[in-house]
């Protein structure tokens, strides 16, 4: 990938699931659970009906035995209700995530035809503060995705005893699943882009020219002044202090 390239709005992941479709399943999830902890409950009841009937030395071992069909009704009713809260509170919390990855990439999708004409872009500050803004809020809402999944599936998996997942490291250890945004920030290589950094030719140096004369007048920064004077071909030291100076009370008012 150029190192000069933008987000590439193609490369921004994009959930292709059915949060609707998903909300109802989970829904249907905790109803079936509910059905099976009924069910339960009724085979023991009504196999109670028959104690009246039925008299004998083995009658309370006998109708004790239809207690445990009740009582793992009940569990699974509870393990499915809490599979179906676990996708219920996914479906919730990806959802703002995924309109947020889709603004970005139509944010980015316009960024990349509006600079597609012009190669240096990448000298122009606030285009590259832009694109790294856009980058770390690609990776934050990725990241937050990621982080719904690894706590929908450790609930899930939680019910049977399953080794939760965790946040990467970068150790590539067992049950690692996802990054954080501020690593993803720092990586490279990310499909949807690496940073971009600025780079000024000389011809670009009025761009920043207010920051440096701020940086004269309040820091007093002579290395400073030394490389950019001789940048724009200052003749000596007296030209480019005085140079300096003039800019700098015409630019803050002094």
């Amino acid at each position: 990938m150029s190192e000069d390239r933008p987000v590439v709005s193609a490369e921004i992941p994009e959930f292709t699931g059915n949060l609707e479709q998903l909300e109802t399943d989970a829904g249907d999830i905790a109803f079936d659970g509910m059905a099976i902890g009924a069910a339960g409950l009724l085979i023991d009841a009504n196999f109670h009906l028959l104690e009246p009937f039925y008299k004998a030395p083995e009658a309370d071992q006998l109708f004790a035995t239809t207690a445990p069909v009740a009582a793992a009704g009940y569990d699974l009713q509870t393990e499915l209700g809490t599979v179906s809260k676990a996708l219920l509170d996914y479906a919730a919390e990806v959802r703002p995530l995924v309109d947020r990855l889709n603004t970005l990439r139509a944010e980015a999708a316009a960024f990349e035809r509006r600079v597609a004409d012009d190669e240096d872009w990448v000298a122009d500050g606030d285009l590259i503060d832009e694109n790294t803004a856009r980058r770390n809020a690609v990776n934050a809402a990725w990241a937050a995705f990621q982080a719904a999944e690894r706590a929908c599936y450790n609930k899930i998996v939680a019910l049977v005893g399953g080794e939760p997942l965790v946040v990467g490291d970068g150790s590539n250890k067992e049950n690692m699943y996802g990054y954080r945004g501020e690593d993803l920030n720092n990586a490279g290589g990310l499909p949807w882009g690496d940073v971009v950094e600025e780079s000024n030719p000389w011809y670009y140096f009025h761009e920043h020219a207010w920051d440096f004369t701020v940086g004269f007048v309040v820091d007093g920064v002579w290395g400073t002044i030394k490389g950019l004077g001789t940048l724009v071909g200052f003749s000596g030291w007296d030209a480019a202090g005085q140079a300096w100076v003039g800019l700098g009370k015409l630019a803050t008012g002094i």
